[in-house]
């Protein structure tokens, strides 16, 4: 799945249990990539405005060993839950080509949207389909003016 379609249906893997868990949007980072420095301050604001209730989490997968995760997670200001990628094993069943790798997945396993790199119009329309399905009102997660690229790939 390099590039996430909706209705597609993701891996069932232990560490990322679906059903009945409510949408969670999944993602795949690095620490030496450099567009994942740059998403992920996007994506803690969708887990800070959307992730404290019930229906929907973030959830974070590191490609990197332990130790690297827990220093960049700390150095980009990441509080969402993130596991680790052991042998990039759920990365290699997502058939992932690219980090970071943005997939906003139901409570029955399939893609409502997803994204590589970093795309700013993504990831406002995927935040969205989190306010819609959470009946919240819609926001901007990533503006246009805060100095950051609205594209970078990954």
């Amino acid at each position: 799945m390099a590039r996430p379609k909706p209705g597609d249906i993701v891996p069932s893997l232990p560490q990322l249990p679906f059903r009945g868990q409510g949408w969670i949007l999944v993602t795949f980072f690095k620490s030496d990539c450099p567009t994942s420095p740059l998403a992920l301050p996007y994506v803690e604001r969708i887990h800070r405005v959307f992730g404290a209730g019930v229906g929907f989490q973030v959830l974070g997968i590191s490609q990197d060993d332990p130790g690297e995760t827990r220093a960049f997670v700390e150095r980009v200001g990441v509080t969402f839950p993130v596991e680790h990628d052991e042998g990039w094993a759920i990365s290699a069943a997502w058939e992932l080509e690219a980090v970071p790798t943005l997939v906003l997945v139901d409570d029955e396993g399939r893609v409502v949207a997803g994204h590589a790199g970093l795309n700013k119009a993504e990831l406002n329309a995927l935040a969205a389909k989190v306010a819609e399905h959470l009946g919240r009102k819609p926001m901007v997660v990533a503006p246009e003016d805060d100095g950051v690229p609205a594209w970078r790939p990954g």
